[in-house]
């Protein structure tokens, strides 16, 4: 029988083990290319730092971890792309240099694009606090919400503020912090613009200049896409109105303007769907990832099969009750039955 001693032995290991590993943890987080690594599969190891962030940072009071699956990979390795202005051929298997302005990545609804995007965003923020940045949302209170997430990752009060500044101790103290503004303290005194990240509906009257990034996240909804004219005030507003708060030049950390945008397909002439084809037509230069489930014709192919496998989006296709919308929503094919393909 374990004696007492024996058991306060096994304990000692047991938390010493943890310590270890939480120790290993925080350094993968803390940088984009850990000691030890292979040079080889840098870009590899770089591009999911991000979901290493979210890892460590993002998880909750009672231990709470993000689930990560493949398409959280393809996502986080297409956003570094563009973020770092290369691109890798599959024909040539070598990196291109490609001018991305930002990036566009459809995932289908619950997939875990928001909780992605906040994280890069606090990410970029405990990088460089003097970046300033950008949220729109098709509903001024989700861009809110998405700010209030962010919020919480640097702010001290909070588990995972504290946890973002064991590994950025620079991250100066937060000045304000309402529902839709976030600023940091200047740590040499160096007079602000404009806060550090700030909030909107994207129909919304928004201020501030030389913003460092934008985040765009489901800017067009199912009420916006049922309007024409609304769906290109929408467009009209985020090539218009919003990119033009973008700086023109690099940060000092190397980092160009650039925008993030996420979201789900609802029309095929939505904001999101014309950007797209505008990619396509190389007419932006935008790094634009589309990831798709399956639908009636080929089993309902999962993207996340451990947490919507096929019986699951067979079931959320049948209450739905509406084969058009599946197909948009879930299958990021927008266009209606007579224009498909």
């Amino acid at each position: 029988a374990m004696t007492e001693r024996d058991r306060m032995e096994a304990s000692r290991k047991a938390w010493g083990e943890r310590i270890r590993r939480l120790k290993i943890l925080r350094e993968q987080a803390r940088n984009p290319f850990p000691k030890g690594s292979a040079p080889g599969n840098k870009p590899a190891i770089a591009s999911v730092h991000l979901l290493r962030f979210m890892v460590y940072v993002g998880r909750t009071e009672d231990g709470h971890i993000y689930s990560m699956a493949e398409h959280h990979c393809q996502m986080a390795m297409a956003l570094y792309e563009a973020e770092f202005r290369r691109m890798w051929s599959k024909d040539k298997l070598e990196w291109m240099d490609v001018k991305f302005t930002g990036f566009l990545g459809v995932m289908p609804p619950g997939h875990g694009k928001t909780v992605l995007a906040t994280h890069w965003c606090g990410l970029r923020i405990a990088e460089n606090p003097k970046i300033r940045g950008l949220m729109g949302h098709a509903q001024a209170g989700m861009a809110e919400q998405n700010l209030q997430f962010v919020t919480a990752m640097v702010d001290p009060e909070t588990a995972q503020g504290r946890r973002l500044r064991s590994l950025y101790p620079d991250v100066p103290p937060i000045r304000k912090k309402t529902t839709d503004t976030l600023d940091l303290e200047t740590s040499d005194g160096e007079k602000k613009k404009a806060p550090t990240l700030m909030a909107y509906g994207v129909t919304a009257k928004i201020s501030g200049s030389d913003a460092d990034f934008i985040l765009f996240d489901d800017i067009c909804d199912q009420e916006i896409a049922e309007q024409e004219t609304t769906r290109k005030r929408v467009f009209d507003r985020m090539n218009g109105t919003w990119r033009r708060r973008l700086r023109e030049k690099p940060t000092g950390d190397g980092h160009w303007p650039f925008e993030v945008t996420i979201g789900t397909l609802w029309h095929h002439d939505d904001p999101n769907a014309r950007r797209i084809e505008m990619a396509k037509n190389k007419s932006i230069k935008l790094r634009v990832k589309v990831l798709k489930c399956g639908g009636p014709d080929d089993g309902f192919k999962p993207v996340w099969p451990e947490v919507y496998g096929s019986a699951k989006l067979k079931s959320i296709y049948t209450e739905m009750r509406n084969p058009h919308l599946y197909a948009a929503q879930y299958q990021a094919n927008p266009l209606p039955l007579e224009l498909r393909k």
